[in-house]
This record gives C-alpha cells, sequence and structure tokens, in this order.
C-alpha cells in the first residue's frame, strides 16, 4: 500500500505583519542615520575615557564591561576620577548617582511620547538614553509619532560605539598619554550644542500654538544654560547640570502657563477693540 504523505496547506505571510515589520526596520535605518555625526564625535570621547581608565590601572575588559552596565559617560568619569585600591564604593556610588540624576527629567520627558508602547518596555529602553537621544527623539517627536524602532535605532548603535571606543582607549592608553591636549574631551559637548540648536531651530513658528512653544523652548533653553553655568563653580559635581535642568524647565512652563492664561495677542487684542465698541455703543 503506496505511503500517503501529508503536505499542510500554505499559509500565506500577513501582509499586515509584513508591511509593519518594514516600517520598523525603515524607522530603526532612519535613527542610525541621524546619530551617525554623533557617533563620531563620540568615538573620540571614548577612547580619551578608555586611555584614562588605563591610567587608573583598569584593564580593557574591565572598561569594555562598566561601559555595557554604565553606559553613562560623565559617570564613568567621575568614578575614574575616584578609583583608588581598595575601591571607595560608597563615594562611588553617590558620586555617580548625582551625576546621573538629569536622567530622571530626561527620562519623564520622553517617555510620554512612547504612545502605544507597554511601560515595562519603555523602561527597558530608557536604559540606553543618552543627553544626544533625548535631544534627537525630541526633534523628531517634534514633527512624527516617536516610535520604540527608531528610538532604538538611535540607541543601540550610540551604545555598542561607546563599548567598542572605551575599549580601543584602554587598549591604546600608554599610546595616547593625555587625551584633554587634543580637545578631545569637548566632543560631546559640542556635539549636544549643535543638536540642541538645531532642535530649537525646528520648532518653527508657524502657526499660534507652535509660536507659544517655540517662545517656551527658546526661555527653557536660555535661562537653564545661564543657570548651569553660573552654578558650575559653586556647586560640587554634577549638580550645576539638574539645578540648570530644573530652573530651565519651570521658566518654560511659566511662559507656556502664563499665555495660555492670557490667550494668544491677536485674541487680546479683538477682545479690547469688543470691549471699546460695546463702551461707544452705550
Amino acid at each position: 500500500m503506496p505511503t500517503t504523505i501529508h503536505v499542510p496547506p500554505h499559509r500565506p505571510a500577513n501582509a499586515a505583519e509584513q508591511l509593519g515589520a518594514l516600517a520598523a526596520l525603515s524607522q530603526s535605518l532612519a535613527g542610525a542615520r541621524d546619530i551617525a555625526g554623533v557617533l563620531i564625535a563620540m568615538v573620540p570621547f571614548g577612547v580619551m575615557l578608555g586611555a584614562l581608565a588605563s591610567q587608573q590601572g583598569l584593564a580593557p575588559g574591565a572598561m569594555a564591561a562598566m561601559s555595557a552596565a554604565v553606559f553613562a559617560g560623565a559617570s564613568q568619569l567621575v568614578a575614574l576620577e575616584l578609583w583608588a585600591d581598595p575601591v571607595p564604593v560608597l563615594a562611588l556610588t553617590i558620586a555617580t548617582a548625582v551625576a546621573n540624576l538629569r536622567h530622571l527629567l530626561l527620562g519623564a520627558v520622553i517617555a510620554p511620547h512612547f504612545a502605544g508602547v507597554k511601560s515595562v518596555r519603555v523602561g527597558a529602553a530608557l536604559f540606553f538614553l543618552t543627553d544626544e537621544v533625548w535631544a534627537l527623539s525630541l526633534r523628531r517627536a517634534q514633527s512624527t509619532p516617536l516610535t520604540l524602532p527608531y528610538y532604538l535605532g538611535l540607541a543601540l548603535p550610540l551604545y555598542l560605539g561607546w563599548i567598542a571606543s572605551t575599549w580601543i582607549g584602554a587598549h591604546a592608553g600608554a599610546t595616547i598619554g593625555d587625551p584633554a591636549q587634543y580637545g578631545l574631551d569637548f566632543a560631546m559637548t559640542a556635539m549636544f550644542l549643535c543638536i540642541l540648536v538645531s532642535m530649537v531651530k525646528a520648532a518653527t513658528p508657524s502657526s499660534k500654538g507652535s509660536r507659544q512653544r517655540h517662545h517656551a523652548l527658546w526661555t527653557a533653553t536660555v535661562t537653564g544654560g545661564v543657570v548651569a553655568a553660573i552654578a558650575h563653580g559653586l556647586l560640587p559635581g554634577a549638580l550645576y547640570i539638574l539645578l540648570g535642568a530644573l530652573v530651565g524647565a519651570a521658566a518654560g512652563a511659566y511662559i507656556t502657563v502664563r499665555t495660555q492664561r492670557r490667550g494668544p495677542p491677536v485674541e487680546r487684542a479683538s477682545c479690547q477693540n469688543n470691549r471699546a465698541e460695546r463702551d461707544f455703543d452705550a
């Protein structure tokens, strides 16, 4: 008796799932494209940090592990400055926590833009949050909804590049010497300033609502920058960053609330004209 081979029916791929996968891939590639300039500027800073770690006696593998677990240049720099034998665990913990307090603000600002994404996934994604990823994500959110694939397209290349660059720097520490003499310590600061300026410029006042947001954004940027610059020489560690962020956010919120209560200038003028006409008719 001949053997019968059962062939399961062919199930065509779900077109909606394919389109969704293609859209996610496109968004991820867009994020990778947008972060490319930041990645190039980050490499010298990562190499510099790795070289400093080598001078403190950290092996390249240990430095790469620190970069993978922490992924925060400011905190790692503070940790290296405090590094000693034996390691001051309590001092390191407090200092690095203070250096990264601003991430609580950054995360609180960016999280609401992930519409429809489960909070657990958003929380996991925020591990990869950096100043530059935050700025580019907000700039994206000004023109189109922020998606998780785009965000990860920004963050993951930066994460992997950071680990690799600090590992390379730790290997080449003896050759590089003091990286600050080349100005490499300013690379990421300069890149963040460029992103910040482009983000402010992107908020072009084309309507009444956007004019209000533009005014609030400029107020928050200038106020926060001035306060942080003044506090830099007065406060220990990175507290000046946290203070500047809080004051800048408060200034922007104040401008927004005041404008909403008073209404746009055109509406106020119209109300004043109508009131004057009623008084004249009376």
